[in-house]
């Protein structure tokens, strides 16, 4: 979860899968973000109808060594269902789509997931950018969630997101209670 200024940007995709260093170079996959702490802040930021940019990237599926597997905790295995096969080095996490966010725009970030994949398999890849972004504007009175497919080359520094948050939200990305807040303090 980045901010930016008072929008909101948050990676969907493999990198939501946390991990904990126990030292000596080994790392254990410990939990999924966003934990209880980020989904009420998320819902706040959503509740008082700031900005939220998702940006998807594709695939979720997260190797894991056997051996990292086994380490990780009982409520995160569980909550994943993954099992090692015996024999099997790797495990192949998939990190759930989008569940941290309500049915309705879960099912607006699928759409736009599906879409992006068929355009990325008709059109070749030098003739697209590197981020893919939705055009659909929120009903009034629906949280402002906007999502955006980032291309495996893309690299989206904290100034990439900065700009690509005030194309798409426009100049005044503040949100409306902030804005509120600080006219009443003038």
């Amino acid at each position: 979860m980045t901010r930016c200024g008072n929008a909101v940007v948050v990676r969907e995709g493999p990198q939501r899968l946390l991990w904990h260093h126990r030292g000596g170079g080994t790392w254990i996959p410990c939990g999924l973000w966003p934990e209880r702490r980020h989904r009420e802040q998320l819902s706040a930021h959503l509740a008082c109808g700031c900005p939220l940019l998702v940006v998807l990237d594709g695939a979720a599926a997260v190797p894991v060594l056997r051996e990292e597997w086994q380490h990780a905790p009982e409520p995160l295995r569980a909550a994943l269902g993954v099992a090692a096969e015996p024999g099997a080095e790797v495990v192949e996490l998939t990190v759930p789509f989008l569940d941290w966010l309500p049915a309705e725009h879960r099912r607006r970030g699928a759409d736009f997931l599906s879409r992006t994949d068929a355009l990325l398999a008709r059109r070749p890849a030098a003739l697209l950018p590197p981020l893919l972004l939705d055009h659909g504007e929120p009903a009034p009175g629906q949280p402002r969630i906007r999502f955006a497919r980032r291309r495996p080359s893309a690299v989206l520094t904290p100034g990439h997101l900065a700009a690509v948050v005030q194309q798409t939200f426009g100049r005044a990305t503040a949100c409306p209670a902030a804005a509120e807040r600080a006219g009443a303090r003038r």
